[in-house]
């Protein structure tokens, strides 16, 4: 009896790891971005809720040619993704060098909820937030979009910019500013 109790906690303990596993983080890296989601399902959700064909960047114009329309979504994401930050960078006039922000994306807000708890031990009101210890954007796929994302990455290039941090609140001013003048 205590043997079979024994095999039974060993298969739970190993079906649970197992899991675990299953959910595993999978990650794909661009320019600027290292970017976490739990699943390629996922990833086709984010590429639809980010829209970056109002953005417009000067420094593409002069350098870049012609978009080309990728057939992979990872290389589209990836691709959206850096658009936005080269963008946020003209827009602050600020170009820290060698940034690269990792990007976490949840499934929902429930689960961000869950992660700024464990990180703060306090109540989430936003719908994502950036930890400059970790250089951690936290967002989900219910609320991604280029808005959150300039938002977010904002605070990063604010934070690699200045060698003492600014305020809090000049910080979320400019970041405000930012996500206003996305499609400028």
């Amino acid at each position: 009896m205590r043997m079979a109790a024994i095999t039974v906690c060993l298969l739970l303990c190993w079906c649970s790891s197992f899991s675990r596993a299953a959910q595993k983080w999978k990650k794909i890296e661009s320019e600027y971005c290292e970017i976490y989601f739990l699943s390629y399902r996922e990833l086709k959700k984010i590429n639809s809720n980010v829209d970056v064909s109002l953005i417009s960047l000067n420094v593409e114009k002069k350098i870049r040619s012609p978009k080309i329309k990728t057939k992979s979504i990872s290389n589209e994401v990836k691709r959206k993704f850096d658009v936005i930050f080269r963008k946020v960078k003209e827009i602050l006039d600020m170009h820290p060098r060698g940034v690269k922000v990792k990007i976490n994306i949840y499934l929902n807000k429930k689960q961000l909820d869950r992660v700024h708890h464990k990180l703060f031990k306090q109540k989430n009101r936003a719908i994502s937030f950036y930890v400059y210890k970790t250089n951690t954007i936290y967002t989900s796929v219910q609320h991604i979009s280029e808005g959150v994302l300039a938002h977010e990455m904002g605070h990063c290039i604010i934070d690699h910019y200045f060698v003492v941090l600014p305020p809090r609140k000049v910080q979320e001013i400019l970041a405000v500013y930012v996500d206003s003048h996305l499609n400028d």
